[in-house]
């Protein structure tokens, strides 16, 4: 039985079990020898840097092998190429503290509006190399200089885009359901990379002339994983204030 959600249609259907339930405890088609290490923990801080402020990397690097070289990659958008410096674990170049199993690297400061892409690539000491973001290039983490940050208790959430992706959102079909990919920062001070974004509802709430509030009116939609929730809803809506640029603030 399953109902969707907000709606009170219920619907039911008989679900066919396979002859074959596969091999519970063998190994799969997602089986490696040695899997690359996990990168968790990634952040960069400060999360708002103001103009020319550098800003430093960090991510916890695990592996039962041991880690070799971490990496971070970064580039100026809308710039293609990127730019590779060494994360250290040994308490210069911007990490903490020596040894503690969190690499970091700093990114020197850019200009007011300034965006920058990137990612982490490591490998362990056998040679089993690893992304985060996992589909990186293709995705990536964002942060973006001399963002202003509002006072007051009203929430604040910016959702930072890539200009390639803004171009090709604005070019593709208005009411198309691919999300994109994007980094929310909530509160100034909580970042969710790789955050995925669409514009939301019906014609009326896209960016045309056909709503009330004429292109104005424009609604996003903001889906995040299991686990990154924002007030403990993974998808919601947000209703536009205005544009600019590669940053979108809400109201």
């Amino acid at each position: 039985m399953l109902r969707p959600r907000g709606h009170w249609m219920e619907a039911v259907q008989k679900l066919n079990v396979p002859a074959n339930c596969g091999t519970p405890g063998l190994p799969n088609s997602r089986y490696v020898t040695n899997a690359g290490p996990a990168i968790v923990d990634v952040a960069h801080s400060p999360v708002l840097p103001a103009a020319n402020q550098a800003v430093v990397v960090s991510a916890r690097a695990i592996d039962p092998d041991g880690v070799g070289a971490v990496t971070l990659k970064y580039r100026v958008d809308p710039a293609t190429s990127y730019t590779s410096v060494t994360m250290l674990d040994n308490g210069t170049g911007g990490d903490a503290v020596a040894g503690d199993g969190i690499f970091s690297a700093t990114i020197p400061g850019q200009g007011s509006g300034a965006l920058v892409a990137f990612y982490i690539f490591r490998h362990d000491t056998l040679a089993a190399a690893s992304r985060f973001p996992a589909e990186a290039p293709v995705r990536e983490c964002l942060v973006r200089w001399g963002e202003p940050a509002y006072a007051g208790s009203l929430g604040t959430y910016r959702l930072w885009v890539t200009s390639s992706n803004l171009t090709f959102w604005a070019n593709r079909e208005v009411n198309a359901n691919d999300t994109l990919d994007a980094t929310f920062v909530y509160n100034n001070c909580r970042v969710i990379y790789n955050a995925d974004t669409m514009y939301s509802g019906s014609p009326f709430h896209a960016p045309n002339d056909n709503g009330p509030l004429g292109s104005f009116a424009c609604d996003y939609e903001v889906n995040f994983s299991a686990g990154r929730q924002v007030s403990r809803s993974e998808p919601f809506v947000l209703t536009r204030g205005f544009t600019r640029s590669s940053e979108k603030f809400f109201s």
